[in-house]
């Protein structure tokens, strides 16, 4: 029992087996079931198709039998996915599968590419349904889904519960992660086939003992980076001081979303607790401005040891400890301990807001 609910190791709801293993170990054991599908190519091969119309029929009568199972249980292991994909090029192609007799001793000639195989035929395809790209579509327009939720734009008032356990992983695995963040996020390194996806968010992988929020995240992941359609829609107002500043789509990034954004040109800062929001960073800078002065009034490296010392003490008094709610010095990353650098790495942060801060509104910020 954990909080008043059974815990098992596995659920059957559905028709799918949900199991609480390592990606690996559950894609093994909760693997859809391949064989639905072949059966059914194998009758289609009776049928007096052309390439066009075994293409249709493969993903309408046989593709379509397992599709549900790989939505929710996830796509089978490498191996076996691999030879399921070979079987549809060669039933498309030549309408023999390797599970039957007149296919098992016919020489593997040169055929269609499997890329042509899988177009649909207004652009120079055979009409066969992409399986892979399918399935993490499918995935992607769930994670949509639980962002539109957890933002209330989604349609109706009912906020189905998954999603909120989605939210609660998604924070413990980063103090500065939220919902939007996602959009932002990359693949993990060291993932390999689309049956072992893996996913980070801020550095952090996400623990593949969650095998379905893998896969969630794991789809995004493979769309291009966030375009803001609309930007003249997003005027600053005092609605930016809640902003998310990690993983934010609409805050400037110098080097694009791919690049890592402010996230890889401020580690320091997304490491320092309790910075979390635009209007915070906005209210530190604003604190910093006594540090700034002193700093200002020497020239570039002559700020003396009791100087400096005197900025770092107006850094704990002013940001550290009422703004921040830190206490100990222990949790603030070397490179900000000191109040000359901390003033430093704010005011290039808030550098890369100036476009943004030079609007009308925006002073709503401080309050």
């Amino acid at each position: 029992m954990a909080h008043g609910l059974r815990v098992v190791s596995h659920s059957r709801t559905l028709g799918v087996v949900f199991y609480d293993l390592p990606l690996g170990t559950a894609a093994a054991q909760g693997a859809p079931s391949l064989s639905p599908a072949i059966g059914t190519l194998g009758t289609l091969c009776g049928l007096p198709l052309t390439a066009f119309g075994r293409g249709f029929c493969a993903s309408s009568y046989a593709v379509s039998r397992v599709l549900y199972h790989m939505e929710f249980a996830g796509l089978p292991p490498q191996t076996v996915l691999a030879d399921f994909l070979k079987t549809l090029v060669r039933f498309v192609d030549r309408r023999i599968i390797v599970a039957t007799p007149q296919g098992a001793g016919r020489a593997r000639l040169p055929g269609l590419p499997s890329d042509c195989v899988a177009l649909p035929p207004r652009d120079g395809g055979f009409g066969l349904l992409p399986v892979v790209e399918h399935v993490r579509a499918r995935h992607a327009v769930l994670a949509v889904r639980w962002l539109q939720h957890m933002h209330g734009s989604a349609a109706g008032t009912y906020v189905p519960p998954w999603t909120a356990a989605a939210t609660a992983l998604v924070q413990q695995l980063h103090t500065a992660a939220h919902p939007l963040c996602v959009l932002t996020m990359q693949r993990a390194a060291g993932g390999v086939g689309p049956a072992a996806d893996g996913c980070a968010i801020f550095g952090q992988p996400v623990a593949a003992t969650c095998p379905a929020l893998v896969r969630l995240l794991g789809a995004l992941s493979y769309l291009p980076p966030v375009t803001i359609l609309r930007p003249a829609v997003l005027v600053p107002g005092p609605w930016c001081f809640a902003l998310p500043l990690w993983g934010n789509p609409v805050l400037p990034c110098a080097a694009g979303l791919q690049a890592g954004g402010l996230e890889r040109d401020f580690p320091a800062l997304m490491a320092l607790p309790g910075l979390l929001t635009l209007g915070t960073a906005v209210r530190c800078w604003e604190a910093l401005a006594a540090v700034r002065q002193l700093v200002a009034s020497k020239p570039a490296g002559a700020l003396g040891p009791r100087l400096a010392r005197r900025c770092t003490m107006q850094y704990k008094r002013s940001v550290l400890r009422p703004i921040l709610r830190i206490a100990d010095m222990a949790r603030v990353p070397p490179e900000l301990q000191s109040g000359p650098d901390a003033a430093a790495q704010f005011s290039a942060l808030l550098a890369r807001m100036a476009a943004a801060c030079a609007e009308p509104g925006v002073a709503a910020w401080r309050g």
